[in-house]
C-alpha cells in the first residue's frame, strides 16, 4: 500500500511538472506573439546613383516602424509591407552612428504596442524578421562597445550593442531581436567580417535614445546619392 502511494505521489508531481513546463512553455509562446506579429519589410527606390535597397522593419507602435538606418539613408519612396499589406512611409528620424531610422507609417495598426528590454550576455534570445534568416534562437556573446564607421560617411564612431552566435543574410538587417518576455533587445545590423558564425545587433539603449529624439523631414540629395534632412525655413 506504502508503495502505490509513493508512486501515485510520484506520478502526480510528475503530472504536475509537465503541467508547470506547458505552462511556461504557452507563456512563453503568447509573450512572442507580439514580437512575431511586428515583422515587416522596407523597400526604396534609387536616390541619385544609389540602387533600391530593401530590408528587415518592426513595427514599434501604430504607424511607427523602425529599420536599420543603411537599407534607407540612399533610398525614397519607401514601401513598408506588413502582414500581406503594403503601406507608403515616410522617414522621421535618420542616425547614422547608430544606423538606426523611424518610419511614419499612416494606416499601419500594431497588434500591441512592444515594450524595450535590456540584452544580457549568455541568454538565448529571438531573431524574428521577414529576412532570409526569419526566426531563429541565437546566444548573446558579448555586450560591446562598437567602433564603425557612420552609415555612409568616412568618420568613425562608437555604437553601443552585441554580438550573437549566428551569421546573419543579406536583407537580414532591419529584424528585431527579442527575449524571452517578448520584449525589444536590439535590430540586426551586421555580420562579422573575420569570424564565422557572428553577427552584431544594435543595443536597445540606442533604440530609447532614438525613440527620444526629434523628428525631422528629409529628401533626397543626388549630388551625394542619399537622403538629408531639411532645414528649418
Amino acid at each position: 500500500m506504502g508503495r502505490r502511494t509513493a508512486a501515485g505521489r510520484i506520478v502526480a508531481a510528475a503530472t504536475a511538472s509537465a503541467a508547470i513546463v506547458a505552462a511556461s512553455y504557452g507563456a512563453a509562446e503568447s509573450a512572442l506573439h507580439a514580437a512575431r506579429a511586428s515583422a515587416a519589410t522596407v523597400a526604396t527606390t534609387a536616390c541619385g546613383h544609389a540602387s533600391g535597397t530593401t530590408g528587415s522593419a518592426i513595427v514599434l507602435d501604430d504607424e511607427e516602424v523602425l529599420v536599420a538606418a543603411h537599407v534607407v539613408i540612399a533610398g525614397t519612396d519607401l514601401t513598408v509591407t506588413h502582414d500581406g499589406r503594403e503601406y507608403a512611409a515616410e522617414l522621421r528620424q535618420l542616425d547614422p552612428r547608430t544606423d538606426l531610422a523611424l518610419l511614419d507609417v499612416p494606416g499601419l495598426y500594431a497588434d500591441s504596442a512592444l515594450g524595450i528590454g535590456r540584452p544580457r550576455a549568455g541568454s538565448t534570445v529571438h531573431i524574428i524578421g521577414e529576412g532570409p534568416s526569419g526566426s531563429v534562437d541565437v546566444e548573446i556573446l558579448r555586450l560591446v562597445q562598437i567602433r564603425i564607421e557612420e552609415v555612409r560617411s568616412t568618420v568613425r564612431a562608437q555604437r553601443f550593442g552585441f554580438e550573437i552566435d549566428h551569421r546573419v543574410a543579406l536583407g537580414d538587417s532591419g529584424a528585431g531581436v527579442f527575449d524571452e518576455r517578448g520584449d525589444l533587445i536590439g535590430v540586426v545590423f551586421g555580420r562579422s567580417t573575420i569570424r564565422d558564425e557572428r553577427s552584431f545587433v544594435v543595443h536597445s539603449e540606442e533604440i530609447a535614445q532614438l525613440l527620444q529624439g526629434e523628428e525631422s523631414t528629409y529628401r533626397c540629395d543626388p549630388d551625394s546619392s542619399r537622403v538629408v534632412a531639411q532645414l528649418s525655413q
